[in-house]
């Protein structure tokens, strides 16, 4: 037998790492002068970082807001006080008799939404 071997001896090369197919992206890159990105060579920032004395932490401060406040209209034994309430007041028009329900009803609804959002308004001002 010879003493040739069918395995070469010579040093094998191991798979590169994926970091060398890739350029490192994690340095800065170096542009040359007067090639700066627009408003990129500005300070970011001008005035110093807030401080923890500029921003209090949670339970520094007592907040006095009354929250989830609901309108409560006058009652009387369980039913509303319509002599307490705002009422609409009486007007005598000329309506043709046809037109008079809906004429009724647009003014009672337009009435009863200003009320009821005049009511809830009142809780916050």
């Amino acid at each position: 037998m010879s003493n040739c071997n069918s395995y070469s001896t010579s040093p094998q090369s191991a798979t590169p790492s994926p970091q060398q197919y890739q350029p490192d992206q994690s340095k800065l890159k170096v542009l040359p002068p007067g090639k700066f990105p627009f408003s990129s060579t500005t300070q970011r920032f001008q005035c110093a970082p807030c401080t923890a004395r500029d921003t209090p932490g949670p339970g520094s401060y007592a907040q006095e807001a009354v929250r989830n406040r609901k309108v409560s209209w006058p009652m009387r034994f369980g039913s509303p006080d319509w002599s307490r309430l705002p009422q609409l007041q009486k007007k005598s028009l000329r309506v043709k008799v046809s037109d008079i329900h809906q004429l009724i009803l647009t003014d009672e609804r337009e009435f009863q939404k200003r009320r009821n959002r005049l009511a809830y308004l009142s809780l916050y001002y």
